[in-house]
């Protein structure tokens, strides 16, 4: 019976790509013009010159050049080390879904965090336990402390837990602002007439 690789070689050479793109691509948006690439002059400009937003706009964003390189260079750490473990798993795939787990839901968590702090206009900061339990596995590899496929299956238990209880907890304390009940309607009282 022929094993087959956990990870294609569709999925290495993708993910080689995105870490190559990541610190290139990007969005640049000023008020007159917006577009997605920097081929033009304007959006060039725009680029170089650093563009801020209004105040009602900017919230408690940090926001600046040099915030933006450390939010894409840890950002660029989970990538890394995702690719890391994905290239781990190709000596054991018995521990792919495990791997493929930690790697998605840490991204997915990390996005989700961009994302919920960009609406909530407050600074950006990538999670680090996420990131410490990626480093643990791959550390794990190298000095062998604990069996490899122990360890994935550990770290992602843990990894699925944390992303519940994240999303849990953002779920509740959105609902606790808006007053609203998740997933139910409000029973309303009557009015009298």
């Amino acid at each position: 019976m022929q094993v087959q690789p956990a990870v294609s070689s569709v999925s290495v050479c993708l993910l080689f790509i995105l870490l190559c793109t990541a610190p290139v691509a990007s969005v640049v948006y000023t008020e007159q013009h917006q577009c997605s690439s920097l081929s033009c002059c304007q959006c060039t400009n725009a680029f170089v010159a650093q563009v801020t937003l209004p105040p009602q706009e900017r919230g408690h964003k940090a926001l600046g050049r040099g915030n933006a390189i450390g939010h894409l260079i840890s950002l660029q750490t989970v990538n890394t080390l995702g690719g890391i473990m994905l290239f781990l798993c190709l000596k054991t795939p018995i521990v792919a879904p495990a791997v493929n787990a930690i790697f998605g839901i840490i991204y997915a968590q990390q996005s989700t965090k961009l994302i919920i702090d960009h609406m909530s206009k407050e600074p950006f900061s990538v999670l680090l336990w996420p990131l410490i339990a990626m480093a643990i596995v791959c550390l794990n590899s190298l000095l062998n402390v604990v069996h490899f496929e122990v360890s994935c299956w550990v770290v992602a238990v843990f990894v699925v837990t944390g992303y519940l209880a994240y999303i849990v907890h953002n779920i509740n304390e959105i609902c606790r602002y808006l007053g609203i009940n998740c997933l139910t309607l409000k029973h309303l009282e009557a009015v009298p007439k």
